[in-house]
């Protein structure tokens, strides 16, 4: 079964930088045990951080500009901690299974330059190491999509496959 070892989040709502348990740019975190508590005073980011959860799989599933106009989130701008001018920025690292080497997805949303009015989407699929063979096309080059692909209307998506050392 898969399991969430950490997850790192910038500038979504209240959380201008938050990093829980173990992630890619953070090795020296635990691992997120098994069954973890929010506890904490209203207004402190406890929906947040859940709703992170939440929007990265509307992002896969329905796309980033619908995701982010999704219920209350009432749009990028509203979505990115107030005062910011730097993407948001979610990274979730897990394992498919105990056995397996960990895998970390990221995903930057900023709005596009000039213009200021278009979502721009960067996600990034990471196998830490894989035993697996990475996927190739027809020419023998890694997939220029993911396999869940993001699909917003407008937005960049790059997956990579390529595997690097595992920094545990």
């Amino acid at each position: 079964m898969a399991r969430i070892e950490g997850i790192a989040i910038q500038n979504y709502g209240p959380l201008k930088d938050v990093t829980i348990g173990k992630t890619f740019e953070h090795q020296h975190g635990a691992p997120l045990p098994s069954l973890l508590a929010f506890i904490g005073p209203n207004g402190s980011g406890k929906s947040t951080l859940l709703d992170a959860f939440v929007f990265l799989r509307d992002c896969l599933a329905d796309g980033v500009e619908e995701a982010c106009e999704r219920g209350i989130r009432g749009g990028f701008e509203r979505l990115r901690t107030k005062g910011a001018t730097e993407p948001i920025k979610l990274e979730l690292y897990y394992r498919e299974t105990d056995d397996d080497r960990p895998i970390s997805y990221s995903l930057v949303l900023e709005l596009k330059v000039p213009h200021g009015t278009e979502l721009a989407a960067l996600g990034h699929l990471w196998p830490v190491f894989s035993r697996r063979p990475s996927p190739t096309t027809s020419t023998g080059r890694p997939p220029t999509h993911s396999p869940h692909p993001i699909r917003p209307k407008y937005a960049r998506v790059s997956y990579s496959n390529t595997t690097t050392p595992s920094r545990s």
